[in-house]
């Protein structure tokens, strides 16, 4: 019965109505066209100005209102083409309203409530869908009002084969759904990182209608069902920026001094060029036993690239370990039996330290070692303040272990990095040698260890090297 509704309805309207419908659509289409034109060539101006979209709206309504009027006094029309006049400025009412509205969609929706709550410009494929709806809506109204034809049956009928089709394609229609709920959330995008409940791991390549892309590190293709996908725990190794954070873990043996350890692994984190500075780097002891478990927590520029900064860490744990002696233990857990005095490992001393500053280098020995028995050694927490600018200064303060940042006060009440320091480095001599305030903050980048030289003790060692 419905089929044979919607077939006499398609009936009335190829034999009965298609001409008038023809003569309708060219003369509203033409009017319909001119608007379009104006309207492309504003657009941008309207972006800038959105008071410009209410006057412009109006100016179409009225323009087409005032054609019609002349049309009816001036050009002595018979009832038929009175009639055809008037519907044809209804037909351009009603697609000039569905095109209004839908601007009003782009400027209020998709760039405004939508831009600021997501982010991001919408799917085209979302703005599709919602501009074709408005625009079925319009030619509903066009039949039902203006040629007084009710398309409640054809409706009906359409519905009635929509769900025939839908449970025939229920699966394409769950992935079409989730790819808009995609598009929209936005978990990830073209180039993110993502590894999914199921270990299925690569880089997202492709995001369509119907599934998603994943190239995987084999250089092969995953392509997944979005509707899989929607119902997955997804892991986004890409956000909420490209920095990937890992740690490691080296044991070493309990016979060597955790302070020492705990400065050799950051000396080697930092040396390291594939390790990122900012965040610092971190150095925490997570075991104690007969061998200490020391927690290595970096970070890198991504997560592909996490892979090479592991094996160039891991280069610099050994060297670094090997320079001062130390032999990472084999295995996590083991007995040690010793016999007589066993083997200490200790750091190198204050007097090595100052060896290596190029400040002291060509410093006596005597000399350095004046300054050893003066100087203070502090062990600065990552964070800490060292010293304030615009403070009185009156020492020099040397690295031995760790990393600083030197941050200055602007003109505009803010701060600005200026540099970073690191072992070996020394500030604060312009203070000590000027006799002037301090010209900038210092804060402890990473856990630090500093040698602070104050006045009196450089005194005497410019007496003795006035060079």
């Amino acid at each position: 019965m419905n089929m044979e509704k919607l077939f006499a309805f398609v009936k009335t309207i190829v034999i009965e109505m298609l001409p008038e419908i023809i003569s309708v659509l060219i003369i509203s289409a033409v009017g319909f066209l001119i608007f379009l034109v104006i309207s492309y060539q504003t657009k941008d101006l309207i972006r800038k100005f959105r008071p410009i979209w209410y006057l412009q709206s109006a100016l179409l309504f009225s323009v087409v209102i005032a054609a019609k009027s002349i049309a009816y006094s001036s050009f002595g029309l018979d009832a038929g083409g009175l009639d055809l006049v008037d519907k044809a400025s209804q037909t351009l009412l009603w697609l000039l309203g569905t095109f209004v509205a839908n601007q009003a969609l782009h400027l209020f929706v998709w760039e405004g409530v939508f831009l600021r709550k997501y982010k991001s410009t919408p799917p085209a494929l979302l703005m599709g869908l919602a501009t074709a709806f408005l625009y079925l809506v319009a030619i509903y109204g066009i039949m039902t009002f203006i040629f007084e034809r009710p398309m409640t049956g054809l409706i009906v009928s359409s519905g009635i084969m929509a769900g025939v089709l839908g449970l025939a394609m229920q699966n394409s229609l769950a992935d079409l759904v989730a790819g808009v709920s995609i598009s929209i959330e936005r978990p990830f995008k073209i180039g993110d990182w993502v590894e999914l409940d199921d270990g299925t791991l690569g880089e997202v390549v492709d995001i369509n209608w119907r599934a998603t892309h994943i190239k995987s590190w084999h250089n092969s293709l995953y392509i997944l069902p979005n509707a899989r996908i929607s119902n997955a725990r997804v892991h986004n190794y890409s956000r909420p920026d490209e920095t990937y954070g890992f740690w490691i873990f080296v044991h070493i043996p309990s016979t060597v001094p955790p302070t020492l350890v705990r400065r050799v692994l950051l000396q080697a984190a930092v040396e390291s060029e594939k390790v990122l500075i900012d965040p610092a780097p971190v150095i925490r002891v997570s075991e104690a036993g007969g061998s200490y478990k020391y927690m290595v927590f970096v970070h890198f520029e991504s997560y592909p690239s996490h892979y090479a900064g592991l094996d160039d860490l891991f280069m610099h744990v050994w060297v670094q370990c090997a320079r001062h002696g130390i032999v990472p233990s084999a295995v996590t857990s083991e007995i040690i039996m010793r016999k007589g005095v066993a083997e200490e490992i200790k750091g190198p001393s204050p007097d090595d330290l100052l060896a290596e500053v190029e400040l002291f280098s060509e410093v006596d020995e005597g000399s350095r070692q004046g300054l050893v028995s003066k100087m203070k050694v502090h062990a600065m927490p990552m964070g800490e303040e060292v010293v304030c600018q615009g403070d009185q200064g009156t020492s020099l303060y040397i690295i031995s272990a760790g990393m600083v940042r030197v941050i200055i006060d602007t003109s505009d009440g803010g701060t600005q990095e200026v540099a970073k320091l690191g072992a070996g480095q020394y500030f604060g001599e312009m203070s000590l040698l000027a006799h002037e305030p301090r010209t900038a903050t210092v804060m402890a980048h990473t856990d630090c260890q500093l040698l602070e030289i104050d006045k009196e003790s450089m005194k005497s060692v410019f007496d003795s090297h006035p060079e």
